[in-house]
């Protein structure tokens, strides 16, 4: 029991650390996304809306149907979905990747 209680603060700094670890890399997957996904995200939207902006003149000039216009937003719907998906992505990796690290560690330690 006693060798258990002094083995306390030990196993206490040891989980200091690894939190640390796990904190400095959340830090650095944060870091990227405020970095990039505002460009991409930005890049995107105004692609969209360009696209509906240069749809809509098409349609009120009479050169674009409006199920043509609808069926382009559909595909752009279907075409953007899957960006948005890739975007979030990076932060729902690094998650597992930080237990992935600490699994190994434990069983290399065994």
């Amino acid at each position: 029991m006693v060798k258990a209680l002094s083995k306390e603060s030990e196993e206490l700094s040891k989980f200091v650390e690894k939190l640390r670890g796990v904190f400095i890399s959340n830090t650095t997957a944060t870091a990227i996304e405020v970095k990039y996904f505002p460009f991409m995200y930005l890049l995107i939207i105004t692609s969209g809306v360009a696209v509906l902006f240069i749809g809509g003149f098409g349609v009120v000039i009479r050169t674009l149907s409006h199920g043509a216009l609808m069926t382009i937003s559909a595909y752009m719907g279907l075409l953007y979905g899957p960006f948005f998906c890739l975007i979030s992505l990076s932060h729902l990796l690094q998650q597992p990747k930080t237990s992935a690290e600490r699994v190994l560690e434990i069983l290399m330690r065994y």
